[in-house]
């Protein structure tokens, strides 16, 4: 349909989506923007259609983004993107790569790392790291640590206020020692076809409890056959070092044994004895430690009172950048500042959640103290 045979580094594709199966109140100015960053720009990239599946109400051809390399053989090419649901409005200003540097571990040759920085129009930056090796250490855009799988972290007026890894140990400082997975062996699982759900029985390697397969995965290596053994963990029974996992109705079976005899039995996607990793994932949100205050006008010879923290946290709070009248209750994180009428200007501040003398989490914002007659600032 449409072909660039010299794209750029970076480049972004924008959909306009129909909501033809009416699921939104307002389905007007809908999009899906695809926003790919490259170190080495693709051979090409291409747009066409494809039909998908003609059932039901979907639309008779879908349009597809083809992006091709090519070189010699063993060429591995790691493809980075984001991509962005919208209406009206795209709040993606900017997606860039950024450098990932290796701190300790070894890389085997094919391993892969990378990070992308994600600006938003309402100024908070997002990363998004990925990497092939959990056993390496990683500095990402000379910010902050990373080791695991997957992880993203946010910064809003450059502190971190959230910090998310998936099969990780450490991310940003603030997600650290984390559990990456669970592992073990398969001892046995639900034969045949049930109504009523599935179980698989497992011997654990690790010391957890039922909590920890809450909205988990489970992934077996099963060596056997080349079809992907992944399931939804929907609750499980932990005794000692074994679990029985609840599979709900996802099966097990991957094909009769014999299609003409139904009493031939069944070949099943997983057997006894096969490997099995159910990653786990860890997030630090700084909103358990504070109530965010924005940037705050306050008038000259008023009194200002500001929720910074969040009282139920337990944190202690300390504060960077107070000046003459400003108070800062330790418990509760609450600001409290009668303002003089000589004290117009800028006044940055810093506050620091603490916990057992360790800082967990930290924010800044600005005041901004204006003279006031009458009605005019």
């Amino acid at each position: 349909m449409y072909r660039d045979d010299a794209p750029q580094t970076s480049f972004t594709v924008d959909f306009a989506i129909k909501d033809f199966q009416h699921r939104l109140s307002t389905s007007g100015g809908i999009h899906l923007k695809l926003h790919m960053v490259s170190e080495e720009a693709p051979e090409e990239v291409a747009l066409a259609n494809g039909q998908p599946p003609q059932n039901g109400a979907n639309p008779t051809h879908l349009e597809y983004v083809l992006v091709k390399n090519s070189g010699e053989k063993g060429l591995d090419t790691l493809f980075t993107s984001v991509i962005e649901p919208y209406q009206y409005e795209s709040y993606v200003e900017k997606a860039e790569l950024v450098e990932v540097k290796l701190l300790s571990g070894a890389e085997a040759a094919a391993d892969k790392a990378a990070a992308m920085k994600v600006t938003l129009t309402s100024g908070r930056v997002d990363y998004v790291v990925y990497a092939t090796n959990p056993n390496c250490l990683y500095e990402v855009a000379g910010l902050f640590h990373f080791q695991g799988f997957t992880g993203v972290v946010c910064y809003e007026n450059g502190s971190v206020v959230y910090a998310w890894g998936n099969d990780a140990t450490q991310v940003a400082d603030l997600v650290e020692d984390a559990m990456p997975a669970v592992t073990g062996q398969v001892i046995d699982f639900t034969k045949g076809l049930e109504m009523e759900g599935y179980t698989v029985r497992v011997s654990l390697d690790q010391a957890v409890t039922a909590e920890t397969f809450e909205g988990a995965y489970l992934y077996v290596e099963n060596h056997t056959s080349n079809r992907n053994a992944a399931y939804r963990i929907y609750g499980a029974e932990v005794s000692g070092n074994t679990a029985v996992l609840d599979l709900h109705t996802q099966t097990l079976v991957r094909e009769m044994a014999d299609p003409a005899d139904p009493d031939a039995g069944y070949v099943y996607n997983i057997a006894e004895g096969d490997t099995f990793t159910i990653p786990l994932s860890a997030t630090f949100d700084s909103s358990a430690y504070f109530s965010y205050t924005a940037d705050t006008v306050a008038k000259a010879g008023s009194k200002l009172s500001l929720t910074i923290g969040n009282a139920m946290s337990g944190a202690v709070y300390e504060a960077e950048g107070l000046t003459s009248g400003m108070k800062l209750d330790a418990a509760t994180g609450t600001l409290t500042w009668s303002i003089s009428r000589t004290q117009t200007g800028c006044y940055p501040i810093a506050v620091k959640a603490l916990e057992d003398g360790e800082v967990v989490a930290e924010m800044s914002f600005v005041i901004y103290v204006v003279s006031y007659s009458g009605s005019t600032y």
